[in-house]
């Protein structure tokens, strides 16, 4: 099939779910005759049929749904690929696994049930007393569905007695040893955080009278701890014990404060992971005041650095000196054999899913290099075919091309419109390519975070922010017309206790079977097919009386990085795999 003129491209995610709609997308390209084609999901004994029709057309491009089966044993399937016509024969099979996507029923004491539960509007509400001693530790509620699967939660059942109040140190992340002075905060608080009004005392290194507000701050001179002598602790402990008026409770707070010799830094943040010849280079520097310079330049690796301020200090016995770090970075090249590249411009910030879908643009540059034996310079404009697949929660959610009329220098930008919803939270893993007539695979991938939201928007606030015991408060909620709410209302001691419990859209999102992975491991398995092709040893040659040695060469990063990071199992017979091969050699 190597001898075949077109190609063809199958991406699928390397791990499926189970029981939920999964898409692959199959590309066809150069086709100069019909192809039966077929695409087929094997699992144990059982074969699930992906794709199959007769396809006629040249660029061909399709996306289809499917339901992968439920993993009974082992989590190992494969895709097989297959292509017949006239005088074309193409077969491919590649390894991925299934995820099952809900929890086995763990053995245990059942105290409670309910049978034939029906939900109302997907919310079940059930209430049960548990007895006045029970037993301690932890307990689990199993939900078993009609499909045989279940899932559980758990929850813990201990005895605790809440302190009448508790005691929070609130201090500085660190001081530098120029710092003339630091502030200290101290407050006392009761377990329902409603602060105490009563007069408490603080002792830290004197004696001093808490405010209405419960808290009290006092500002530290450092000249007394000698930051800059050498031959101390690098850190300072601040203890504070406060004792309530009237009963003598005592209880102590604390905070380490560590002592830095650093005045002032630069990083650089959100660096893309290679440059790429002709095309725009994104990253930021953590200082706006910093100064940025490229002090070394070879022909696979850029070397970039970062000065906030220079050191300016002389050498002194016994005393700390100090300074303002430099940042460093260095990127390898990206490797392309036409010296084409497509670059997404990044965005570092948290996109927005607002109470409406929220469309942006994302700028993409493209860059085609030489066209080894094609010829295209009696043609003034060139319409190439870009594709573009965004992958969130382990699955491809869209698809979709774009035709774009390139100038004769085959060099400029083109903007993807996508709108920015709770399908694409909390991350999306975008993956933009196309196919060089020199039968390379030209791509680049960019993840974009998403604010955790949800389809279904509600509103719950209290009419006050603080109130009295016994006085009237009242909650309002808004949500959609015709909407079906749950609502939660537990002490807040509960949630002192184990914050994690707390309800919110990161607890929820925290529940997603598959967020983000990278790479072809999952559970133990290696879903990376192994070379179908060796590299050639590296070995001495011996010629006319003279060893040779080879020379390593490194060639950078490619495409195939980017498909890696985008989590798609492919099957291709494009150049990225052979290009992949040739730069282990």
């Amino acid at each position: 099939w190597r001898t075949w003129s077109g190609q063809y491209l199958l991406m699928v995610p390397s791990v499926l779910q189970s029981g939920s709609p999964n898409q692959a997308c199959l590309q066809l390209h150069n086709l100069n005759e019909s192809l039966s084609v077929s695409v087929v999901l094997e699992y144990s004994s059982a074969n699930t049929t992906i794709f199959e029709q007769s396809v006629r057309r040249d660029g061909f491009f399709q996306c289809i749904a499917f339901t992968p089966p439920r993993a009974t044993s082992s989590p190992l399937a494969f895709i097989t690929f297959s292509g017949k016509g006239a005088t074309v024969r193409l077969a491919e099979r590649r390894s991925i696994a299934i995820l099952n996507v809900d929890s086995v029923d763990p053995q245990g004491n059942r105290i409670f049930q309910w049978l034939n539960v029906t939900s109302e509007n997907a919310i079940v509400q059930l209430t049960f007393q548990l007895i006045k001693e029970p037993t301690l530790g932890n307990y689990q509620i199993t939900v078993e569905k009609k499909s045989g699967s279940s899932t559980h939660h758990f929850f813990y059942v201990e005895e605790y007695v809440l302190p009448k109040f508790e005691v929070t140190v609130h201090a500085p992340k660190s001081v530098s040893v120029l710092n003339l002075d630091f502030k200290v905060k101290v407050c006392g608080t009761s377990p329902e955080r409603r602060t105490w009004l009563f007069p408490c005392s603080l002792t830290v290194s004197f004696p001093s009278q808490m405010g209405k507000d419960g808290c009290i701050s006092q500002v530290f001179s450092s000249k007394i701890f000698e930051l800059n002598r050498s031959g101390y602790q690098m850190a300072l402990h601040v203890k504070a014990v406060v004792m309530e008026k009237g009963t003598g409770v005592q209880l102590t707070g604390s905070a380490y404060i560590p002592v830095t010799l650093v005045l002032g830094s630069v990083r650089f943040e959100n660096m893309d992971q290679s440059y790429k010849r002709g095309i725009p280079y994104f990253g930021q520097v953590g200082q706006l005041q910093g100064e940025i310079s490229v002090y070394s330049f070879l022909l696979f690796l850029l070397s970039c650095q970062a000065i906030y301020k220079t050191s300016d200090n002389c050498n002194a016995v016994g005393w700390l000196l100090p300074f303002y770090p430099e940042a460093h970075y260095s990127v390898h090249r990206f490797y392309s054999r036409t010296n084409s590249f497509v670059k997404i411009e990044p965005e570092p910030e948290v996109l927005s899913c607002g109470h409406q879908t929220v469309k942006i643009v994302l700028t993409t540059h493209y860059l085609f290099g030489h066209l080894l034996e094609l010829d295209f310079s009696f043609v003034s404009y060139l319409m190439v075919s870009f594709y573009a697949q965004v992958m969130a929660k382990g699955k491809i959610v869209l698809s979709g091309r774009q035709q774009v009329l390139t100038s004769g220098a085959l060099k400029g930008t083109f903007s993807i419109s996508l709108a920015v919803s709770e399908k694409l939270a909390p991350a999306a893993q975008i993956f933009v390519y196309t196919v060089h007539p020199a039968r390379e695979l030209v791509a680049d991938s960019a993840r974009f975070q998403i604010e955790k939201c949800f389809k279904n928007k509600v509103q719950l606030q209290f009419s006050e922010k603080q109130g009295l015991p016994a006085s009237n408060i009242s909650l309002h909620l808004e949500a959609a017309a015709n909407s079906h709410c749950a609502l939660r209302a537990v002490d807040e001691s509960v949630l002192l206790l184990r914050p994690e419990q707390e309800l919110s859209a990161e607890t929820v999102y925290n529940l997603l079977p598959l967020q983000q992975l990278y790479g072809y491991y999952f559970n133990g398995l290696n879903l990376e097919d192994d070379s179908k092709e060796p590299c050639v040893p590296a070995d001495n040659i011996f010629h006319n009386g003279l060893y040779y040695m080879p020379v390593s060469s490194d060639f950078g990063t490619d495409v195939y990085l980017y498909i890696k990071a985008s989590f798609l199992g492919p099957g291709w017979n494009f150049w990225p795999k052979l290009e992949r091969e040739a730069t282990s050699e």
